[in-house]
């Protein structure tokens, strides 16, 4: 069933943005983009009380319009990352 959906949507996409078929790299592209879309939705299902219906559509709406790693940045302080680097040297020493 995932991989059914993965191929259709590869389709539609090739469809609506007229891509050339024999570039294999936009392809693998698009594998990728499709891949995060149906594991993302597979998650929530898996995990469906962590947030509600409207959370999980406008985060997923946000990260297909401005990427993941911009809304990851936004997300994550420096503070954050320092102390998750600390604690990685803490268990590197162990």
């Amino acid at each position: 069933l995932i991989q059914k959906l993965k191929t259709r949507n590869k389709a539609w996409f090739k469809e609506i943005l007229d891509i050339d078929e024999t570039d294999t790299a936009l392809d693998f592209i698009l594998e990728f983009y499709v891949a995060g879309q149906v594991g993302l939705v597979s998650y929530w299902m898996q995990n469906p009380e962590a947030l509600s219906e409207d959370e999980f559509f406008a985060l997923m709406h946000n990260l297909i319009m401005r990427g993941p790693l911009t809304v990851l940045k936004e997300r994550i302080t420096l503070e954050t990352l320092a102390k998750a680097y600390t604690a990685t040297e803490d268990t590197d020493k162990e």
